[in-house]
């Protein structure tokens, strides 16, 4: 913390420009294991790397079950055909908005 007199306004240096991460992730309630992705943007494309990460964590599941809330990045017509074509074993519930 600095303190400064009144009237007078010190400067503080920043390490240059600020980045945004965004997060994705999953936690398995029987293990406690959490399995997260990074990315650029919260887009559909975050969410599809979250999905096909837990098909790789979780090769011998039959069906993999992932409880979500209502962003529409969950639902988008992306991620609706990469769950018809190449991520079959996933099953997404929906909370109730």
């Amino acid at each position: 913390m600095k303190w400064m007199d009144r009237g007078h306004q010190k400067e503080l240096l920043t390490p240059g420009q600020n980045q945004k991460l965004y997060l994705a992730g999953a936690l398995n309630p029987a293990t406690g294991e959490l399995t997260v992705v990074e990315g650029n943007q919260k887009n559909s494309d975050l969410f599809l790397r979250l999905l096909e990460s837990l098909l790789e964590q979780y090769p011998h599941a039959k069906r993999i079950h992932v409880i979500l809330d209502n962003y529409r990045i969950h639902s988008s017509r992306i991620v609706q055909a990469a769950l018809t074509h190449r991520l079959k074993r996933i099953s997404l519930v929906f909370l109730p908005p």
